[in-house]
């Protein structure tokens, strides 16, 4: 199963890149900025990026295209996808119709948790963008580019390490009594045969298919 999602970061460079701004200041010039989308394999650990201008869904399709491209025909492929109303476009919705190896799955709203590629951008971010300059649109993509090539050689698939019993009651202590229809909402993704556990994908088991966990983000 592949998570995707999408990023959109500013390209910007500063004076002293190595040295923390002053609490207060801003010590950089904002370039202009580009949208990263990407799939993580769950299972493999490997991740397909590519930046682009913007994040509508000419965009998103330009990016299932070359999942498509990079996953070998005949083989099913589970999208996990988060509720942006670009994943849910008409043309979105018709390119995934006519293409019956894809099955779709959302994660409740407020739920992007649920979504492992979202510990993939925070190391991405972490490691890669957060303390970096960049003196262009084009170095930054450059960098991100760089980063997911290195990363590819050596991946590293994401385990869940707390049981679902342990998230329930974190869950519980954490809010009062309103989420507890949340929980619920969350928990309603174990019905899924491809998610074992509850409190949405404590595991993934791609048996086959692939599971690539989407994601789109904008760098800033």
């Amino acid at each position: 199963m592949r998570r995707a999602r999408f990023r959109r970061w500013t390209g910007r460079s500063r004076s002293f890149p190595c040295v923390p701004c002053p609490s207060g200041k801003r010590d950089y010039q904002r370039q202009r900025t580009t949208t990263l989308f990407a799939a993580l394999n769950v299972l493999e650990g490997t991740v397909i990026g590519e930046c682009q201008s913007r994040h509508r869904h000419q965009e998103f399709l330009r990016f299932l295209d070359r999942i498509d491209q990079s996953v070998g025909a005949g083989v099913d492929i589970h999208l996990v996808l988060d509720n942006y109303g670009t994943h849910k476009h008409p043309e979105v919705k018709k390119w995934l119709a006519a293409r019956p190896r894809y099955h779709v799955h959302f994660t409740p709203t407020s739920s992007s948790w649920l979504n492992q590629i979202e510990r993939w951008f925070a190391e991405i971010t972490r490691k890669r963008i957060r303390r970096g300059t960049f003196r262009s649109v084009r170095d930054l993509i450059k960098a991100i580019q760089d980063y997911i090539r290195l990363y590819n050689k050596n991946p590293q698939p994401f385990q869940w390490i707390a049981s679902a019993s342990r998230i329930r009651v974190r869950l519980r202590r954490r809010t009062p009594s309103p989420p507890a229809r949340i929980t619920a909402q969350r928990l309603s993704l174990t019905a899924d045969p491809c998610v074992q556990g509850a409190a949405g994908g404590v595991g993934i088991t791609p048996a086959s298919s692939p599971v690539l966990s989407c994601r789109s983000s904008e760098t800033r």
